[in-house]
């Protein structure tokens, strides 16, 4: 990773972390893989005299990474708030050198913004706690009891504290997936807390659910139990909707698809659009753009297609080319078949895999 994907990477990933209410250098290190979970509880502990030493990068990375994070910070306006890593009283260094400039850049953590008060706080109040999953065996901060992997910790200054400690044991946990019993859960609920976990593959956190009292949780069962029925013919009811919607963007799409190039097949066209226009895929046909039947939108689906389809790259990607590699290899044929279709000559000419 060079300097310029070091200065890209890092406002993505701290955006990421912040999501917990608060980001600090160590998530940054993290998140980049250049600090492991194992090594920082080491440090934690007093075993490692100071943090850099494991930090599998050089020094030189490391403080363009710095340089982004804190540049990345102040640009999005959060609090700084200097905060002091310690072990049984005695203090942890960063540095080799301890320099004050260089641990304090360490030591500085960046919280949200905190808003100005409302004269009518929304029901339920206006702050929101956040529970996390325990990543691995970590001591509690306050009683220094072992936590478990995927145990419900909150996180204060950096450190985890165990529910028990944080005043949130009595609360029980309501998964997602049930959007009127979290909703009426953390309606009657005086108290309640936003579970998330860390994930490793989209590098961010995401929502698990909610902790909230049990009798605001039964309340809740209740009143989801009484009107399930009339919750149940409006799901029917929008899903039909959505697929209306879906079939009609579908149809616009390819026809969109066929004028822009004629030499595409109505078979093509086709597979097209139904893929590109799969609701909740993330694909092109669905983002604004694509709804709107933007020519670069269409453009970047048919060529995609034609990639895949019409040249040998998912082969080369099974045979374990590097994905730069392959896209390569098939670009001058993929961009052949591409501008065919734009001429109006399709299958006449031959559109098969690349040689």
């Amino acid at each position: 990773m060079n300097d310029e994907e070091i200065r890209k990477r890092v406002p993505q990933l701290a955006g990421e972390a912040l999501a917990k209410g608060f980001v600090s250098s160590v998530d940054v290190l993290l998140a980049l893989g250049w600090l492991s979970a194992e090594d920082l509880r080491a440090w934690r502990e007093g075993r490692i005299p100071y943090l850099e030493r494991v930090v599998h990068q050089n020094l030189g990375k490391v403080s363009t990474a710095m340089r982004a994070f804190h540049a990345w910070a102040q640009h999005s306006k959060l609090k700084p708030s200097l905060t002091v890593y310690h072990h049984r009283s005695h203090p942890l260094r960063f540095s080799k050198s301890g320099d004050g400039s260089i641990e304090r850049r360490y030591s500085t953590h960046y919280l949200r913004p905190v808003a100005a008060p409302r004269q009518e706080p929304p029901r339920g109040g206006s702050f929101e706690f956040v529970v996390h999953h325990c990543r691995g065996q970590q001591p509690c901060r306050e009683c220094q009891r072992t936590l478990a992997k995927d145990e419900f910790i909150c996180v204060e200054e950096g450190t985890p504290v165990c529910l028990e400690c944080a005043d949130l044991d009595h609360l029980v946990f309501v998964p997602a997936g049930d959007a009127a019993l979290t909703r009426r859960s953390t309606k009657y609920s005086r108290l309640s807390a936003v579970v998330v976990k860390w994930s490793r593959a989209r590098k961010r956190f995401e929502r698990q659910g909610i902790l909230v009292e049990e009798a605001a949780l039964k309340r809740a069962r209740i009143e989801c139990a009484m009107d399930a029925e009339d919750r149940a013919a409006r799901r029917e009811q929008d899903a039909g909707r959505r697929e209306r919607q879906d079939e009609q963007l579908e149809a616009a799409m390819q026809q969109a698809i066929r004028q822009g190039w004629p030499g595409c097949s109505a078979t093509d066209a086709r597979a097209i659009a139904a893929h590109t226009a799969v609701r909740g895929s993330g694909r092109v046909g669905r983002t604004a753009a694509g709804r709107a039947l933007d020519e670069r939108a269409l453009k970047l689906a048919v060529y995609a297609h034609i990639r895949h389809v019409h040249s040998n790259y998912d082969e080369l990607l099974m045979k374990g080319v590097p994905r730069r590699e392959a896209r390569a290899s098939v670009e001058a044929h993929v961009q052949e078949v591409f501008a065919r279709w734009r001429q109006g000559r399709g299958a006449e000419s031959g559109d098969g895999p690349a040689p």
